[in-house]
């Protein structure tokens, strides 16, 4: 598994069906699977806005917080084409899914709500393996509720794989 290859890379076109990623180095063989994005000049613009640009007056506040525990259960429903990959495989790429939208998650949870969305945990499922064609939770049946002081940990994730 060439895992160099893995982030965001430029690109230069060698043919119609081949690009090479400027700066990686390869460490395997490569699957052949990965998408291009072209960026626009307003992406190239935040960038170098994003690279570039001091805020004045920022002050950075630490806060503590207690970290939650949380539950995944569910079934996902997938298409043959996942013929590849192993149930265990399936609920392991969900469960990594969702434990880094656990760790981006800010302390009291998305916006001022102080929630995370059921269908933000479903889509997360969907984005982990993309051939996902349903997901159906019983764990959490809603919303999960984020105190002001509170992270969510990583979660437990119990998932049956249906392949449809």
């Amino acid at each position: 598994m060439n895992t160099n290859a893995n982030g965001s890379w430029p690109i230069t076109v060698v043919d119609a069906n081949h690009f090479s990623l400027n700066g990686s180095s390869g460490n395997g063989v490569g699957a052949a699977t990965g998408t291009a994005y072209r960026y626009s000049d307003l992406d190239l613009i935040d960038q170098s806005v994003q690279q570039n640009a001091t805020p004045n007056a920022v002050t950075v506040n630490v806060q503590s917080a207690t970290a939650v525990s949380w539950s995944v259960t569910g079934t996902v429903y997938v298409t043959g084409s996942t013929a590849g990959l192993s149930d265990a495989s399936i609920t392991s790429n969900a469960s990594t899914a969702l434990a880094a939208l656990a760790d981006a998650l800010p302390v009291g949870g998305q916006g001022t709500s102080g929630l995370l969305y059921l269908e933000t945990i479903r889509t997360t499922i969907y984005q982990a393996n993309p051939q996902t064609v349903n997901v159906v939770l019983s764990a959490p049946s809603g919303d999960v509720a984020i105190l002001d002081n509170q992270v969510l940990a990583a979660p437990t994730v119990t998932l049956t794989v249906v392949r449809v």
